[in-house]
């Protein structure tokens, strides 16, 4: 072991074997005073220094194999934060120098140190060759530590606890002081041995529940139980904790897939006019004028659009004026007493007020009326004012308000399901927040297709709350088919799909 030169050698190790000395009271005053993890790693922190030549001591405590290494306490740190980043340099430390727990047993421990000036196994001679030696750091942590706080070694001493865990006790010495040899870490493995046991078994015993239940289990008190009350001794001694955990599990999976829920099928939801009527053209033409627009409320007879009617209005006037000139003549041949002119007459004046008749059905005809009270549904024209529009051409859709009904669009898959007389429950889109009761009625025989599926139409009935609906609206609705098992329910789409791809490949007769 390399010593400074200033240093007395005879001085520092009488010092150092009265620290010792002084650790073992020191521990059991504090187990006796607080009796917690955090107190005594305190006391070991602020007693190994002195016990060891260090600058600065960490103590971290393991729980179980595989468990990571949290640190405990810190010489000259009262309370510790772990989202400082000094803390997770140091546990990153503590984590790469510390020996695996399977390289270790209840009778020897793991020394390593860094830098190792010799360049052999960093470990003294009467170490158990299972720890590794000349460790530099994985990822640089031994040395990322060193380097943030002014340390020229490090040595860490890594002793085996209950339940496979560990306690992790890493040295620092500052840039005035000398590197570590392994030898002196190994009289502390005579004072330390009971108290890593103990400060493990606390850790375990206040940590998670996964390692509480586990050491119940091994320690045999629930065995125990199970063996006096209710299975046999030969098949309480085959149950570990996992065992128990998946039959736990199982039969948890079990009975909750037996559940009687309910099945619901969800549809897609339109509200429509129970009654609708579509307006046409009578006439081709051109469209002039458009005075009604989708959404807006109409009386019977209001004016919706105009079509251009100024031949027919130049055509009614010649008429007229006809007639006029056939009234005359008739006149004067009645005073002449002319039949013959007389019989002429009337017959043109009976063509010219059919004429007349036409020409003002025809005026009355391009003024597109409502047939009826209520809302316009379709029929968006603004955009073809001046365009000319065919005879028969449809112009507006109108919808009766007052009485409205669902059309719910139903997947191909979910149609078998249901059934005339079945409630559903209803949600729209702009009504989120009220739900509203509708019954089913009959259903359309013929599917739709849509984008990517296949839907039937069927119609339903509201029960009530119809003074806040409006045609045109979109939601969702739930129509309860029934009770079913709850794993049956979930997994019905898969089996329906897998059934049919087993018939199309042949593996199903």
């Amino acid at each position: 072991m390399d010593t400074c030169d200033t240093l007395d050698a005879t001085r520092t190790m009488r010092s150092r074997h009265r620290a010792r000395a002084r650790l073992a009271p020191v521990l059991l005053e504090a187990l006796a005073r607080d009796g917690t993890v955090e107190a005594v790693a305190h006391a070991m922190a602020g007693s190994l220094p002195a016990a060891i030549g260090a600058r600065r001591v960490a103590v971290g405590v393991s729980c179980g194999p595989g468990e990571p290494i949290r640190v405990r306490a810190l010489s000259g740190q009262a309370t510790l934060d772990g989202r400082r980043r000094a803390v997770r340099r140091l546990s990153a430390c503590l984590e790469t120098m510390a020996v695996p727990a399977t390289t270790l047993s209840t009778e020897d421990a793991g020394i390593r140190v860094w830098p190792d000036r010799d360049g052999g196994d960093g470990v003294d001679g009467g170490v158990d060759g299972g720890v590794d030696g000349g460790v530099d750091g994985v990822d640089g942590a031994p040395s990322a530590y060193a380097h943030g706080c002014g340390a020229t070694s490090l040595a860490c001493l890594t002793l085996p606890g209950a339940g496979g865990g560990r306690l992790v006790l890493l040295f620092d010495r500052g840039r005035d002081g000398c590197r570590f040899a392994p030898g002196e870490l190994i009289a502390l493995r005579s004072v330390l041995p009971e108290v890593a046991g103990w400060l493990t078994a606390q850790s375990r015993r206040h940590g998670p529940w996964r390692h509480r239940a586990r050491d119940a289990w091994r320690d045999g008190t629930v065995r125990l139980s199970l063996r006096t009350r209710v299975l046999p001794r030969a098949l309480t001694d085959a149950l570990t904790p996992r065992r128990v955990a998946l039959v736990v599990a199982a039969c948890a999976v079990v009975l909750v897939g037996a559940l009687p829920v309910t099945r619901t099928v969800t549809a897609a939801v339109t509200l429509e006019a129970e009654h609708r009527q579509v307006v046409s053209a009578a006439h081709a033409g051109h469209l002039v004028a458009v005075r009604a627009r989708v959404g807006d409320r109409v009386e019977k007879g209001e004016l919706l659009a105009r079509l251009d009617d100024r031949e027919v209005n130049d055509e009614l006037t010649a008429q007229r004026e006809a007639m006029l000139r056939v009234e005359e003549e008739l006149s004067r041949a009645l005073a002449l007493r002319d039949r013959p002119s007389l019989g002429r007459l009337r017959a043109e004046r009976t063509r010219i007020a059919a004429d007349l008749s036409a020409a003002v059905r025809r005026l009355e005809r391009s003024r597109i009326l409502a047939p009826f009270a209520g809302t316009v549904l379709a029929g968006e024209l603004d955009e073809r004012l001046g365009a000319s529009v065919r005879a028969g051409e449809t112009l507006y859709e109108l919808g009766d308000d007052r009485r409205v009904r669902l059309m719910l669009e139903i997947d191909e898959r979910d149609v078998r399901l249901v059934r005339r007389g079945l409630q559903a429950r209803v949600r729209m889109a702009s009504l989120p927040m009220q739900v509203w009761s509708a019954t089913l009625q009959h259903l359309e025989p013929v599917a739709v297709a849509e984008p990517g599926r296949n839907v039937f139409r069927m119609a339903a009935t509201l029960s009530d709350g119809q003074d806040t609906l409006r045609p045109g609206m979109r939601g969702v609705a739930r129509i309860d088919t029934g009770r079913r098992a709850l794993v049956l329910v979930w997994t019905r789409a898969l089996r329906e799909r897998l059934t049919v791809l087993a018939w199309r490949f042949g593996l199903i007769g």
